[in-house]
């Protein structure tokens, strides 16, 4: 059977040749459904021609619908679009039953065969935008196909930045909307690694979503979703001169993006759309640096960093953990900084408690642990907790609830990490952890059966980079044993 039989497409080549557009799809019976357009649009004078796909159902199961556009070549006919974007869409839709969501800056990953070509092994997500005279769904998003190099450079820089390369690379703000599967790379093993010795990659850092930060009238705006605050709750922990990066989405009200320049001791670079003024410039990150002389914000690479007096940053610190507005003039020549807050989209939901060693800690999980048809609901969480230090040495080294907060945010970095790494046979992952003095910890992993050692690494890399509780001497250790994608049961652990 051809893939046009199996997608109910007519069999024939006199038949295909005679498919007009918008061409209509049923994927899943009375639920879900695609049509294929043809876009057509010009960018600096040059015409392109679009294969758009529109999901029409994602929408029923909680999914923003999905757009994917293919830039069609010249020696392609109209009636050549490939099959592979209407089969993902029908795997984003088993993955939403199951709740699992594509969002703005999400990324999926293809595996070595890649989307198309084996020189895109992932693809992010942006708010779709018109392409030409064609209106997308609202609030619909795009997928923007990724090279395996732009995905290397985004786990140390976020997505932002290689989205606002690509919008540089095609003249197009704040970055594309199609996809050209002939296009060479943003991000080369040179401007690589440069990336990995920038000031982001140097700093801890924390990925957050639904969020956006910009600059307008010499004032740093700030936006954070409310569910944010779990992120901060270990703020109180850190070393008052302990400096704290955010990576954040692309900010939809700016008219203008940061880019990054591989000269270091360049001037800030922006880009905007033709027209457009420029008035409001958004950035990839945030950095807060404390312990400073005094309080004002700049531009750093393609970013904002605020310098905060010691007691300055304590007053936000308050404000990110408890979710309430912050102003802060500067007080030299700079920019002011706003601090604001928005309602998620979506509210996480789960268990109240984690159990270790009989000593009830209060825990609200951003997952559920129930199960459908025997496939799990997320990626992966965790069945066993286990203390290996004991709880009366615990209690003189760290609060509990402080360990509690650590230990929840353990689990959160497995389960983004599966996420991202796509699903998977089940397998049983145990992770060894050791909390250090100087808000040091160290992992070790084992899994049955064994993941192969990159994605092993790449795991260990994620976790590195996150805090750890402060403790002032000797060490805290314990470990947990995780259920990804499903995995049977290691076993106790030891």
């Amino acid at each position: 059977m051809t893939w046009w039989s199996s997608l109910g497409l007519p069999g024939t080549q006199v038949d295909k040749e005679s498919i007009k557009f918008p061409y209509e799809l049923e994927l899943v019976p009375d639920v879900l459904r695609a049509s294929v357009v043809l876009s057509r649009f010009s960018l600096a004078g040059e015409e392109m021609i679009c294969w758009t796909y529109v999901s029409d159902g994602l929408k029923k199961v909680g999914q923003k619908e999905l757009l994917i556009s293919i830039k069609k070549s010249d020696e392609e006919k109209n009636s050549d679009f490939p099959q592979a974007p209407v089969e993902f869409f029908k795997t984003v839709f088993q993955h939403s039953i199951r709740k699992e969501f594509i969002n703005i800056g999400s990324i999926s990953e293809f595996g070595d065969v890649g989307f198309l070509s084996d020189d895109f092994p992932a693809a992010t997500y942006v708010n779709s935008q018109t392409l030409g005279d064609w209106f997308p769904p609202e609030n619909s998003l795009a997928t923007v196909l990724l090279t395996r190099e732009e995905l290397k450079a985004s786990n140390y820089v976020g997505v932002s930045r290689i989205a606002s390369l690509l919008g540089k690379s095609s003249m197009h703000f704040p970055c594309p909307v199609w996809n050209d599967l002939a296009r060479k790379s943003v991000v080369d093993d040179k401007l690589l690694a440069v990336m990995e010795e920038s000031f982001v990659a140097q700093m801890p850092r924390i990925l957050i979503r639904d969020s956006g930060v910009s600059a307008a009238d010499k004032v740093i705006d700030l936006q954070l979703p409310l569910s944010a605050r779990h992120f901060f709750t270990q703020l109180s922990e850190l070393a008052v001169d302990s400096a704290l990066l955010l990576l954040l989405d692309f900010d939809e009200r700016a008219d203008a993006v940061l880019v990054f320049q591989q000269d270091k001791d360049a001037a800030p670079l922006a880009i905007s759309a033709p027209g457009l003024q420029g008035n409001r410039v958004a950035g990839s990150f945030i950095c807060f640096a404390p312990a400073q002389s005094d309080d004002h914000g700049m531009i750093i690479e393609d970013g904002f960093a605020i310098s905060l007096k010691a007691e300055t940053w304590e007053e936000l610190r308050h404000s990110l953990v408890n979710g309430s507005p912050f102003y802060l003039p500067r007080q030299r020549d700079g920019y002011d900084f706003r601090l604001a807050w928005h309602q998620d989209e979506i509210a996480a939901i789960g268990p109240d408690t984690i159990e270790i060693h009989g000593v009830e800690l209060g825990c609200h999980s951003a997952i559920s642990k129930a199960e459908t048809d025997g496939k799990t609901t997320v990626p992966a969480y965790a069945t066993e907790i286990n203390l290996l230090t004991h709880e009366k040495e615990i209690r003189s080294l760290i609060e509990l609830d402080v360990l509690r907060r650590y230990i929840q945010h353990v689990e959160d970095i497995v389960r983004d990490h599966f996420m991202c790494m796509g699903e998977s046979d089940g397998f049983k992952l145990q992770l060894n952890c050791t909390i250090l003095p100087e808000r040091l910890a160290d992992f070790e992993v084992s899994s049955s059966p064994v993941m192969e050692a990159e994605d092993e690494v790449d795991l260990l890399d994620r976790l590195s980079i996150t805090y750890a509780p402060q403790i002032n001497e000797k060490s805290v250790k314990f470990n947990m044993v995780f259920s990804v994608w499903g995995g049977k049961e290691l076993g106790t652990a030891k």
